[in-house]
C-alpha cells in the first residue's frame, strides 16, 4: 500500500504538469488508453483473457472507479496538486462505511474516530482551497466528488479480490473509467506536442504501476485499513508539488493535512487482522 502511494503520487505529479498542455478530460482518457493497451498485450501475450467471475461488480468497479479519477483530475487542474490529492484522498470515510454495510466489516471505535480525524483534516484543506470561505469552490468540490466515487470504488475491489485477479480488475478500471471522459474528449480534442505526450506516457505508466500494486495489496488488508492507508499519498504529492513545482504550503490546509495524517495513522494502526494466503502473481 505504501508503495502505492509513491507511485501514485508521482503520477498526480505528472497529471499536474500535463493539465497545463491538455483538459482534464484528455489527461483521464489517456491514462486509461495507455493501461488499456498494456493490459491488451499482457493478455494477449499470455493468450487468456480476463477473469470476469461477478460481471456486474466488475463494470460497477470501472465505472466507480472512473469517475473517481475523472472529478480528481478536474480538481488537480483547478487547485494546486497537494490539496487536490488531500481531498480526493478523503475516501476511508466513505470505503469504511460501504464496507460495513456492503461487506460485513466490522468498524472498531478508533476506526471511527481515526476516520472522522481524518474527514475533518480534509474539511480543512477544502476550507484553504476554496479561500477560507465555507461555501467550497469548484476544485474542492471535485476533490470531495472523487473521495466520495473512490471510496465507493475501494469497496467493490476488496470484494472482488476474493476471486478475481489484480489484472482482471485494472482492466474494467481502464475500459469503463474511460467512458466518463470519451464523450468530452469526441466533442473537444486537443493535439499533443513532443512534451505533452512524453508527460501523457509517464502518467499512464506511473498510474499503472501504482494501480496494479494498489489492487494486489487488498488481498491482504480489509477496505477500511487499505484505503486509510492511501492517505499517505496526499504527503508524497505535497512534498512533490511543492519540492518540484515550487507550489505553496498554505498554513490552514498544512494543518488540515496534519490532521489527515493522524486519523490515518488512529486507524490503521487499530485495524490489524490475519493475512489470507497470497496470491502468487497478476493473473492468478
Amino acid at each position: 500500500m505504501v508503495l502505492s502511494c509513491v507511485l501514485f503520487a508521482a503520477m498526480a505529479l505528472f497529471a499536474r504538469m500535463l493539465s497545463a498542455e491538455l483538459p482534464s478530460h484528455e489527461v483521464v482518457l489517456l491514462r486509461f488508453l495507455i493501461g488499456l493497451a498494456c493490459m491488451g498485450a499482457y493478455y494477449g501475450a499470455r493468450r487468456t483473457l480476463p477473469d470476469v467471475p461477478r460481471p456486474r461488480l466488475w463494470v460497477l468497479r470501472g465505472l466507480l472507479g472512473g469517475g473517481a479519477v475523472f472529478f480528481y483530475f478536474l480538481a488537480i487542474q483547478k487547485l494546486e496538486v497537494g490539496p487536490a490529492t488531500v481531498l480526493n484522498y478523503s475516501s476511508p470515510l466513505y470505503a469504511a462505511v460501504f464496507a460495513a454495510f456492503f461487506l460485513g466489516e466490522r468498524l472498531t471505535r478508533s476506526v471511527v474516530f481515526g476516520i472522522l480525524i481524518a474527514s475533518f483534516g480534509s474539511a480543512l484543506v477544502a476550507m484553504s482551497a476554496s479561500g477560507g470561505h465555507l461555501v467550497l469552490g469548484t476544485g474542492a468540490m471535485c476533490g470531495l466528488l472523487s473521495a466520495f466515487l473512490g471510496g465507493a470504488a475501494m469497496t467493490t475491489v476488496r470484494s472482488l479480490r476474493s476471486d478475481t485477479s489484480s489484472g482482471s480488475i485494472y482492466v474494467s478500471f481502464c475500459a469503463f473509467g474511460s467512458l466518463w471522459a470519451l464523450p468530452f474528449c469526441l466533442h473537444h480534442w486537443v493535439a499533443l506536442n513532443p512534451r505533452a505526450l512524453l508527460l501523457a506516457l509517464g502518467v499512464g505508466a506511473f498510474s499503472i504501476a501504482a494501480q496494479l500494486v494498489f489492487t494486489y495489496a487488498f488481498r491482504y488488508v480489509t477496505a477500511a485499513r487499505g484505503s486509510a492507508t492511501t492517505q499517505l499519498t496526499a504527503a508524497f504529492t505535497w512534498a512533490l508539488g511543492v519540492f518540484v513545482l515550487g507550489e505553496s504550503l498554505l498554513p490552514l490546509a498544512v494543518f488540515g493535512a496534519a490532521i489527515c495524517v493522524g486519523g490515518v495513522l488512529l486507524s490503521t494502526g487499530a485495524l490489524r487482522r490475519r493475512r489470507p494466503e497470497p496470491k502468487p502473481d497478476l493473473a492468478s
